[in-house]
């Protein structure tokens, strides 16, 4: 969709078109999962193949769909994760597939540190609780690097309200030396 049009807008409308699994209107929860999931890979795709515009594009996209995710409220059926009930595969991509200075990161780190879905004591409580009080398996396989960035994280502001430009790509490519 981004290459006839230059935007994303449209890109789920045509997904559903080709997907003949989506004949009835899945679970919000569900809905949102899936859209993000689409969301992070596009964005990994856009950081791959070094296409700036088509990154902060998704990043957009990803910052619109987190907000959207904070205003729905939280009860029985919609349980508390952050990233729109994928937290920690979130994580393990991203950190996977990025580099240490990515937006993307940054972008996970803020929204930890400031989602209603996950406030900051469950954060703590998910991620870094004490291992000695912890059964083994209990805590979540995340990289150690996440978890050290995470306990000095300390944002506060949602992703939503900060300036763009916080997890945007420079768009400007670099100029060849040509002496």
């Amino acid at each position: 969709m981004w290459l006839s049009t230059a935007h994303i807008k449209n890109a789920g409308i045509i997904r559903l078109n080709f997907n003949p699994n989506h004949r009835q209107q899945a679970p919000l929860t569900e809905q949102f999962s899936e859209e993000w999931d689409q969301l992070i890979d596009c964005y990994l795709m856009a950081d791959y193949i070094q296409a700036p515009k088509y990154a902060n594009s998704i990043m957009n996209a990803l910052i619109e769909k987190l907000q959207k995710f904070e205003v729905v409220p939280v009860d029985d059926y919609f349980p508390l994760e952050p990233f729109c009930n994928s937290c920690i595969k979130t994580v393990n991509i991203v950190w996977t597939e990025t580099v240490t200075t990515s937006p993307l990161r940054n972008l996970i780190l803020d929204t930890l540190s400031s989602t209603h879905h996950a406030p900051r004591y469950m954060t703590e409580a998910f991620f870094l609780a004490s291992s000695a009080t912890e059964t083994p398996g209990d805590n979540p396989t995340v990289p150690d690097d996440f978890l050290e960035l995470l306990k000095l994280d300390t944002q506060g502001i949602t992703p939503w309200d900060a300036p763009k430009s916080v997890y945007h790509i420079d768009e400007k490519l670099p100029q060849p030396n040509l002496k």
